[in-house]
């Protein structure tokens, strides 16, 4: 039985502070996609933080991805509450964030680098892998239905 690996070779270069990596010539690069391979949803912390005037949005969210075996927290956004929902994930787990994104219909949202302070009000996403800050768009068109009633 004979199997091979693709292999990528660099060579880093750096000069005052730049680092410039280089293919060595006749190797193949290849790059992992957001549509990559995702790790165990058991290994897998994911923050889910409000920031919409939904109470217990974050919490409903949560469930979801505790039901398809995701390890979550939840809590609020620290900062201001948001129009449109953002997912932040380490490195390591940008096909995740991808995943997380499809399972709670967010398809649509930004999958950017997670900042190294925490997002939530309390800091309960330190140590989570995937945070997802739920904007009012995540609310829309979802089967929640809140609905204001103004007499007056």
């Amino acid at each position: 039985d004979t199997s091979s690996d693709e292999t990528t070779t660099t060579t880093t270069i750096a000069a005052e502070g730049d680092e410039t990596t280089v293919p060595i010539e006749g190797s193949t690069t290849t790059t992992t996609t957001p549509s990559g391979s995702t790790q165990d949803p058991a290994t897998i912390t994911v923050a889910v933080l409000n920031a919409t005037e939904t109470g217990g949005w974050a919490g409903e969210n949560a469930g979801i991805l505790a039901s398809a075996g995701y390890i979550t927290v939840d809590g609020n956004f620290g900062g201001e509450n948001a129009d449109t929902s953002t997912i932040y994930a380490t490195p390591e787990a940008q096909a995740d964030a991808q995943a997380v994104a499809n399972l709670l219909n967010l398809s649509g949202a930004p999958v950017t680098q997670k900042p190294d302070e925490p997002l939530a009000a309390d800091g309960g996403d330190a140590e989570a892998q995937v945070v997802v800050v739920l904007g009012a768009d995540s609310v829309t068109g979802t089967s929640t239905e809140t609905t204001t009633t103004t007499t007056g």
